[in-house]
């Protein structure tokens, strides 16, 4: 196969901000362009969020290495030659450092989109040559928009560099989307990733409280919290609700005695509305990266698969990102590969997502066995939590006069 390179596009198609200028208006400015077909400008403020954030850098490192860690190549059947193409896929897998590959696709999942090119050459093992990609080059964020092929056409393609991405034959690029991409549609790049959304509770975080509010201004969103005080009733719940939810699309409203509408702002106190909801703030965006709120507290609520966790992400949606990039790389990697190379494609590559032990609900089940009154295994509860047997009396702890080991759970 020959190596072909991805050319830079003509310009940069909306362009950059300075991330050191990043206001409401860049910000609004970003969307705009980003929702027309070009996103250059909102890549860099995402640039900027995930350089200087302490939520969302690493909220998206604990994605990543939780669908990364165990990622392999797999036999499709029992077959002697299934084998050897796993076998040699394993070694394409070393040469082209599969691990980082798939690290870095997966920040299609903050961006909503992520490109690499993929250089071929020969990958030798046990005697023979195979023809199989050695390396890949990371393409720039901004090289991915989308513009109108023909002056007459109805709609915009998408474009990896200076070409469609339709026209790159497999196994020369591969373009990681966090959701399908529309057909004969205009792309509003808006609506891919989790960047934009985590960026708006970023700028609360990094700016001051004018900031927060010119941008919600920008997303039409106005942050207004309403008050119910004491002696409220029925009646000014719903007043309440409606001066709101008005000030979202108006500067007036008209509520009770008995309700108040504040704005947030710092009033350098400590104990105050913006103290709280700068850790509201903070959570949201880890939540946003990693769809973890179902499992912040074990309450039964839920699926068994949203409460299973990893790297404190929700087991559900890591497996599906996880089968996402799995079928790319099937597809745009793994398939050329053993088309150059063999008769048939026989293996492939998986990306297993594995639930954390989830030690305390363990605990907690036996808990209630116990509380029932049936008989359980002392020692079988010190290996499955990990806490030996005390040497001594002066070793052990308990607490009171009686042997309960789930007293204070």
């Amino acid at each position: 196969m020959s190596k072909l390179v991805v050319q830079k596009p003509k310009s940069r198609y909306g362009g950059t901000v300075q991330a050191s200028a990043i206001t409401p208006d860049d910000l609004a400015n970003a969307r705009r362009q980003a929702a027309a077909g070009k996103p250059g400008k909102l890549y860099t403020v995402l640039d900027h969020f995930l350089a200087i954030d302490e939520e969302i850098g690493p909220s998206l490192q604990s994605l990543r290495s939780a669908i990364t860690e165990h990622a392999r190549p797999e036999p499709m059947d029992d077959s002697d030659e299934a084998k050897r193409q796993a076998d040699v896929l394993e070694a394409v897998f070393e040469e082209l450092d599969v691990f980082a590959l798939v690290d870095s696709l997966l920040l299609g999942h903050y961006y909503g989109m992520r490109g690499a090119e993929l250089v071929w050459d020969q990958v030798s093992h046990e005697g023979r040559s195979y023809q199989a990609p050695t390396t890949f080059e990371e393409l720039p964020q901004e090289w991915i928009y989308a513009e109108k092929e023909k002056a007459t056409d109805t709609h915009t393609t998408l474009y990896v560099g200076a070409a469609p991405y339709y026209s790159y034959d497999p196994g020369a690029v591969l373009l990681y989307t966090a959701r399908k991409l529309p057909s004969h549609r205009n792309i509003d790049f808006t609506q891919f990733g989790v960047g934009l959304a985590a960026a708006r509770f970023a700028v609360f975080a990094h700016f001051n409280i004018e900031d927060w509010a010119a941008l919600n201004e920008a997303f039409g969103t106005p942050t207004v919290v309403g008050t119910l005080l004491q002696g409220w009733g029925p009646a000014d719940k719903d007043l309440l609700e409606q001066a709101v939810m008005g000030l979202a699309s108006d500067s007036r409203a008209v509520i009770s005695e008995k309700t108040k509408l504040e704005l947030l702002k710092n009033h350098g106190d400590g104990t105050n509305l913006y103290d709280r909801f700068l850790d509201v703030c903070a959570r949201a965006r880890a939540r946003i990266v990693k769809s973890e709120s179902l499992t912040d507290h074990q309450s039964g609520k839920g699926s068994n698969a949203a409460m299973l966790t990893t790297n404190g992400i929700r087991v559900d949606v890591a497996r599906y990102i996880a089968r996402r990039v799995e079928r790319l790389l099937n597809r745009r990697l793994i398939g050329p590969i053993l088309d150059r190379n063999f008769n048939a494609r026989l293996a492939r590559l998986v990306l297993p997502v594995q639930a954390a032990e989830d030690t305390l609900g363990d605990v907690r089940v036996a808990r209630e066995l116990y509380t029932m009154g049936v008989p359980l295994s002392l020692r079988q509860l010190r290996e499955r939590t990990g806490f030996r047997a005390p040497d001594d009396d002066a070793d052990t702890l308990t607490q009171g006069n009686a042997l309960d080991p789930f007293r204070g759970l």
